[in-house]
């Protein structure tokens, strides 16, 4: 392995501008987050390739696994994060692994608190800071806080898109690095354009930035590789003795909810558990897995609907939701959440036409963590736990959760960013999104994203000001 090649960014130079003109590609969560701290001491533009109103899932084709009939992508003010609860959880220290950079290991956590006040409010950011009372640990069994706020993070609706230049409908091909900047060539509606910056940051996801990277000239074979994403699904059921104990140790104040992580020792995969009330140990037949081979798209929208609501299983989650049901009584429906190791051949590629074609697998070894997984967690509550006759494989569909297609690492030879979200091989391109995650273990990914993108926001105002009063980044 090469030396470390993570360089300080150098102090950037901008002639005769008042204020440094920064492009941020994405308007999802990375992208929002961003712009919200940029624009304080730059002049920032964001590109959408989606609408100022309304969400439009484009169709992923997958010729691996099915996706199932959820959405995973979506364009239009704020992203993907439609999608998306809000639910915010920090991975263990162990849960990181051995790609992550040290200094980002160490460095992260920091910034947590910071991006949960600034998306979910002060409110969350104080039970945020109080989330680890609650939280216990017996042998491997974590019991931790799974932050869920009132309302879904509404980024189409940010104040910060007030205060920023935001630029909709307009499909960014390519980033150039030319002189003392960047180029961004992209399509506003049928007329190709280019504008100059000082800066970009690519935020477009861990689909489409690989894309846009290999179309701006980054061809390293890492670019669109190791697609992970969280294979997710209602697994098991449990078949609880004693449910006051149970419920006792779920236990959580508004606004948190009990999740359980459990490592396999043999596969070193962790994954995490939800626990949800149900009435019965059988089964209902999973038809929205195997209804189509990808997810999204206004054609599949009605037939997504139908298929959720004509499902048992959803059905009896979305109640218990609905009314407010936290405890368990008997039986317990077990929604998995697994962490997945980087496979090369995992890809994701842009077709003639532009559609995103996903290569994801689900791994035999993954399955059958989970499955030991699922008897620690049933060992745990004194349960006995019922398996679908099926098998639990079928019952996996993808999570929406991304990762790794442009992973961070200290040098090029093994990743596409430096530990300061930087491309490699270029001195004013950054990306900052879920394609920089090295691993995800089994927790939610919004808050990494977002953590890393307040941190890359902290060391760009270190470049850009020599008047920054914020906190000094070690050398990786």
């Amino acid at each position: 392995m090469r030396k470390d090649e993570t360089k300080p960014s150098p102090p950037y130079v901008f002639s005769g501008r008042v204020r440094p003109q920064i492009a941020i590609i994405g308007s999802g969560l990375a992208g929002e987050a961003l712009a919200a701290r940029l624009s304080s001491f730059c002049e920032v533009t964001v590109f959408e390739r989606g609408s100022t109103r309304g969400l439009y899932s484009p169709h992923v084709v997958s010729s691996g696994r099915s996706l199932g009939l959820h959405s995973t992508v979506n364009y239009g003010l704020g992203g993907t994060t439609a999608l998306w609860r809000g639910c915010l959880l920090d991975m263990e220290a162990d849960e990181f692994g051995a790609l992550w950079p040290d200094i980002v290991k160490k460095e992260l956590p920091r910034s947590y608190l910071e991006f949960v006040t600034h998306l979910a409010g002060e409110r969350c950011g104080g039970l945020w800071s109080r989330r680890k009372e609650w939280d216990s640990s017996l042998g491997d069994i974590l019991e931790r806080s799974l932050l869920v706020p009132a309302r879904s993070p509404r980024l189409a609706k940010s104040s910060t898109w007030r205060s920023v230049s935001v630029r909709t409908n307009c499909v960014v091909d390519r980033v150039e690095e030319k002189g003392s900047g960047v180029v961004v060539v992209f399509r506003d509606g049928a007329n190709w354009q280019q504008q100059f910056f000082d800066l970009a940051i690519v935020c477009a996801g861990a689909l489409n930035t690989p894309g846009i990277l290999r179309r701006s000239g980054i061809f390293s074979p890492l670019v669109g590789s190791n697609l992970t994403d969280h294979p997710m699904g209602l697994v098991a059921k449990l078949e609880v003795g004693n449910p006051m104990r149970v419920n006792a140790q779920l236990a959580r104040p508004d606004g948190l909810r009990t999740i359980i992580k459990i490592k396999d020792e043999a596969t070193s995969l962790w994954a995490s558990f939800q626990l949800c009330p149900t009435h019965d140990t059988s089964f209902a037949e999973e038809h929205y897995l195997s209804n189509a081979n990808g997810g999204g798209g206004r054609m599949f929208s009605a037939l997504e609907l139908y298929e959720k609501v004509k499902n048992q299983s959803y059905r009896e989650m979305w109640k218990n939701r609905a009314l407010g049901r936290k405890c368990v009584g008997r039986f317990a429906y077990v929604l998995a959440t697994l962490e997945q190791e980087p496979n090369e051949d995992d890809t994701v590629r842009n077709d003639s036409s532009g559609r995103l074609i996903l290569s994801w697998t689900i791994a035999e070894a993954g399955v059958a963590a989970l499955t030991r997984s699922l008897q620690k967690l049933a060992a745990s509550f004194e349960a006995e736990l019922h398996l679908p006759p099926d098998g639990i494989s079928s019952r996996l569909w993808s999570g929406a959760h991304h990762a790794s297609t442009c992973r961070i690492s200290l040098n090029g030879d093994t990743g596409v960013v430096d530990s300061n979200l930087r491309v490699h091989q270029r001195q004013r391109v950054y990306a900052c999104d879920a394609s920089v995650l090295p691993s995800t273990g089994a927790s939610h990914t919004g808050l990494a994203i977002g953590s890393l993108a307040m941190r890359l926001a902290d060391h760009l105002q270190l470049c850009l000001s020599d008047k920054a009063t914020v906190r000094v980044t070690e050398k990786a």
